[in-house]
């Protein structure tokens, strides 16, 4: 997809001939739960598991009408995380406990 912001899947991984169907739709819930780790219980949860197969990565959605983002990179040997909340969230990574208070962005670098 290169250096665009998208909006959407794209049937095709390179952008072209796409026509904006939910061709790979199926793999957003794991996208959003399992790779950037956002989990709505009775508290918002964030435990991204970053992948070295995909060095970054990033969302932007609303839970409770409320903003969450999570992005992720891998560059020399060190992993950034980014992270903020509109509402009070626990973020979860390598057995490392951390609370955002709402409204905060925060950067972890590991």
């Amino acid at each position: 997809i290169g250096q665009r912001v998208e909006k959407f899947v794209f049937e095709y991984w390179n952008g072209k001939q796409s026509h904006n169907h939910p061709m790979y739709g199926a793999c957003v819930k794991y996208l959003i739960t399992e790779l950037m780790g956002i989990k709505k219980g009775e508290t918002l949860l964030i435990e991204p598991k970053p992948s070295a197969l995909i060095e970054k990565a990033g969302i932007k959605i609303k839970i409770d009408e409320k903003e969450v983002r999570v992005s992720y990179e891998i560059k020399g040997g060190k992993t950034l995380i980014k992270v903020f909340s509109e509402q009070k969230a626990e973020f979860l990574y390598n057995n490392e406990n951390y609370t955002l208070a709402g409204n905060e962005e925060k950067l972890f670098v590991f």
